[in-house]
């Protein structure tokens, strides 16, 4: 299902391109991301998540989940189909039980009661800007300030302070997306507090070697980036510096290019 998600992510975003620049997408790809998405409403998991596999007696988890998530919002985007309000209701439903009560508020775990990753917080941001429509929403809020803060005092901006996943390796650029997306719906003081913690680093990271093939790349050393390798790792990081020309921020005062 991860590949599901992200395959159907990018047809309906193809499709939602094409519709921008006044172009017709093929009806091979308006239907493939039909049925993609249909599909993915056909695997709901009973939980009201998704997992690695359509077997929806298994408990679901937040990372597959967003994916998932963001392709439905993208199919909806480009006017493909219609999310059904019982899918987005198991959704809400599904990520409220995985937020976390107690220490910092507006965090969201990987499954109830598990935080392995911030990226999962990011996921939940989301879930609530894209799917919900409450991108000004309690957990929004508070999610984007506890971000801020991990950004502002990771290893790569001074003394390790805080000694969470996001902060231990030099390339998480997992987390770097789906917050970095996150952040920037989210607007105000938080996005800028992260994005220039995050977007500088995140440069600097670029392989400037003219004489190399890896030339313009991102190298993979970061966190999962020995199972996706270069490939993951770039296309990760170009879609982190993307969300700035493709998507909306719900506080324009605040929109900052790299």
């Amino acid at each position: 299902m991860y590949e599901h998600g992200i395959a159907t992510f990018a047809l309906a975003d193809a499709c939602e391109m094409a519709d921008s620049s006044r172009q017709e997408p093929a009806d091979r790809y308006r239907q493939a991301a039909q049925q993609a998405v249909q599909f993915i409403e056909y695997s709901q998991h009973n939980d009201g998540g998704w997992r690695y596999t359509p077997e929806r007696e298994l408990p679901s988890d937040t990372s597959v989940s967003g994916w998932q998530v963001l392709a439905m919002k993208a199919a909806k985007r480009a006017g493909i189909v219609e999310i059904g309000e019982p899918c987005v209701a198991s959704v809400e439903a599904f990520f409220k039980r995985c937020e976390i009560a107690g220490g910092a508020p507006g965090r969201t775990g990987y499954q109830p009661g598990q935080v392995l990753s911030d990226a999962t917080t990011g996921v939940g941001m989301l879930v609530h800007e894209m799917i919900l429509e409450q991108s000004n929403s309690p957990l929004v809020r508070d999610g984007a300030k506890y971000l801020a803060d991990v950004a502002e005092h990771s290893s790569w901006k001074g003394p390790l302070v805080r000694r969470r996943r996001f902060a231990a390796h030099p390339g998480d650029f997992y987390t770097w997306y789906n917050c970095t997306l996150a952040m920037f719906l989210a607007g105000g003081e938080p996005w800028k507090r992260w994005n220039d913690a995050v977007r500088d680093h995140l440069v600097r990271l670029q392989c400037k070697e003219p004489e190399g093939c890896a030339n313009g790349s991102w190298d993979p050393d970061g966190h999962w980036s020995p199972q996706g390798g270069r490939v993951y790792s770039t296309a990760l990081a170009v879609l982190t510096l993307e969300v700035y020309y493709r998507y909306k921020s719900q506080q324009a005062q605040v929109y900052e290019k790299p």
